[in-house]
């Protein structure tokens, strides 16, 4: 989608009383979405760094948010996604690791393969 029709889509989403439901990708709404005119986000696809999640969650509350905001996680047991959510847990392990000084960089590197690898295991 080009930006034009992004902007496009976001204007119409934000006026309309019509248009309660806007599908968009977490990587989608790090593009220029400003999601305040959003309260609910249901997250169905997790990313494998976990600020990048946090970061479109916290977009949602941001300045100008008018309505209560909530955000729900949908992650079935035994797939693709729940892999990917335990590796978000490793890397939130291994950046708390890290900035007290456990880890150099190259065990970080290390730790990024080996999670890589386990996903397609």
């Amino acid at each position: 989608m080009t930006r034009t029709q992004r902007n496009s889509v976001k204007a119409d989403f934000e006026k309309s009383q019509e248009i309660s439901i806007i599908l968009i990708s977490i990587m989608a709404g790090g593009l220029g979405f400003n999601l305040t005119a959003v309260c609910k986000a249901y997250i169905i696809e997790p990313l494998p760094n976990p600020a990048a999640e946090s970061q479109e969650i916290d977009h949602i509350h941001c300045i100008g948010q008018t309505w209560p905001a909530t955000s729900t996680r949908y992650v079935m047991r035994g797939s693709f996604e729940m892999k990917i959510v335990e590796l978000q847990k490793k890397t939130e392990l291994a950046y708390l690791s890290m900035s007290t000084g456990m880890f150099s960089g190259k065990d970080a590197m290390d730790n990024n393969l080996e999670n890589l690898s386990a996903l397609f295991k």
